[in-house]
């Protein structure tokens, strides 16, 4: 194991010595060659840059457009077809089922609906007591002074029947 993986480092090894061989092999050149510390160094193109550089110079600037002359002109390999029939659509004849979200919304609108016509059946139900014992008050006042002609037990029961139908049963 040992020896194998000696082998393999000496492999990977040799590749990287070779290489620092030939760079130290190359003259030096003079101080005056040498470009100036200040201006950055200019780097060649890397293989794929220099060849998206070469694919890009023998490209065409001009434009197809697509007319009714051009694949006329073009003969045989324009591959246009028409037809003179038009096949008939196969259309269901039954009526759309609703999706279950539509479905599911249309329930929703029917419980707030019932809803809004409670709450709307209270309200009413609370104004016309209000209006009740607002009567009930203004007769038992109005006849307060004048006994003529009013039952003083019957005004006390139409406050009592008011304000009965607004008190609410003990909660258990």
């Amino acid at each position: 194991m040992k020896h194998a993986l000696t082998c393999i480092l000496m492999a990977l090894a040799l590749p990287l010595a070779a290489e620092e061989k030939t760079s130290t092999a190359a003259p030096e050149q003079p101080a005056a060659a040498k470009p100036a510390a200040d201006a950055p160094a200019a780097q060649p193109d890397s293989p794929l840059v220099a060849a998206a550089k070469h694919a890009k110079r023998n490209r065409k600037s001009t434009t197809i457009v697509i007319t009714n002359e051009t694949l006329k002109s073009s003969g045989s390999t324009a591959h246009v077809t028409t037809t003179t029939y038009q096949a008939p659509l196969n259309v269901p004849k039954e009526p759309l089922r609703p999706t279950p979200e539509m479905a599911a919304a249309r329930a929703a609108d029917i419980q707030r609906k019932q809803l809004e016509a409670e709450d709307n059946a209270k309200k009413r139900e609370a104004a016309l007591r209000e209006t009740k014992k607002r009567v009930a008050a203004e007769a038992s006042e109005s006849n307060l002074y004048d006994d003529a002609g009013v039952d003083p037990a019957a005004t006390e029961q139409a406050e009592h029947d008011a304000n009965a139908s607004q008190q609410k049963p003990p909660q258990r």
